[in-house]
């Protein structure tokens, strides 16, 4: 409602209210309180439902809550091959409240990622996610790859992100030539190149995000100047490559004055 269709006097005053039964104005203005309640399907206790539901986690995760120990091959020789590629991660693998997670370490061990074990039921959710909307913009197979596997952690996950791709009409839809993309020369995305620091997406707020290595300004700026200076290599790299791939098929002519060309 506009200032100018406010009433001018108080209430009660007859004109008023005989003009406003001829027009039928609305004269109720009360404002009634509206609580909302959401259901978090992403809580530790919802995603051990879901885990237990999967056929392919649900024996890793109730050994898991029943002992440390590792079970031994005749325990897990008659399960599926899925629950046998997690068993051979049984030392990786830990509780956060009931939940299974994943535990990544870099080969120097100074930096570990936290992947939470993907149920199936929750699969096709992330990769809508992460694919197709505004975090996603409907990138190739690598890049939606890497994304998901910084958070999560599923057997044949590859599998999935492929097809998931593969039968995406938008995709399909709009897919042209294929070309050589600016990251692909580099290396590197932009962000890194610029800050050394990868972008955040709003999937991060739904799904959450990896810690960031702590490092002090010194060792940024160096480690920026490393990722600009292997960038530069492989710009040089690539130029260098295009230039043999074009010398190779150029053919030697000469012409004199008066021929065609």
């Amino acid at each position: 409602m506009d200032v100018l269709s406010r009433r001018l006097c108080i209430e009660g005053c007859e004109p008023c209210s005989n003009a406003e039964k001829k027009f039928r104005m609305e004269t109720d203005i009360s404002v009634e309180a509206l609580t909302m309640t959401t259901y978090d399907r992403w809580c530790l206790s919802e995603i051990q439902k879901a885990q237990l539901e999967d056929p392919d986690i649900r024996p890793i995760l109730k050994k898991k809550l029943n002992s440390a120990d590792s079970p031994s091959w005749q325990e897990i020789a008659r399960e599926c091959p899925a629950t046998k590629r997690y068993w051979t991660l049984w030392n990786s693998l830990y509780l956060k409240y009931s939940a299974l997670y994943s535990k990544w370490e870099s080969n120097d061990g100074g930096f570990y990622r936290r992947q939470l074990i993907l149920p199936k039921s929750r699969t096709q959710v992330v990769l809508r996610e992460i694919h197709d909307n505004t975090s996603g913009r409907h990138f190739g197979v690598i890049k939606i790859l890497r994304k998901t596997q910084e958070r999560f952690y599923r057997d044949r996950l590859r599998a999935n992100v492929e097809k998931w791709c593969r039968e995406c009409q938008v995709c399909g839809a709009r897919k042209g030539p294929k070309t050589e993309q600016g990251k692909s020369v580099t290396g590197r995305t932009p962000a890194e190149m610029f800050s050394d620091r990868t972008l955040r997406f709003p999937c991060d707020i739904l799904f959450g995000r990896p810690r960031d290595t702590l490092s002090s300004p010194t060792n940024s700026e160096a480690r920026l100047e490393s990722v600009q200076a292997s960038a530069g290599e492989q710009v040089k790299l690539s130029r260098e490559r295009m230039k043999t791939h074009y010398d190779s098929r150029a053919t030697n002519h000469h012409f004199k004055e008066g021929d065609l060309v």
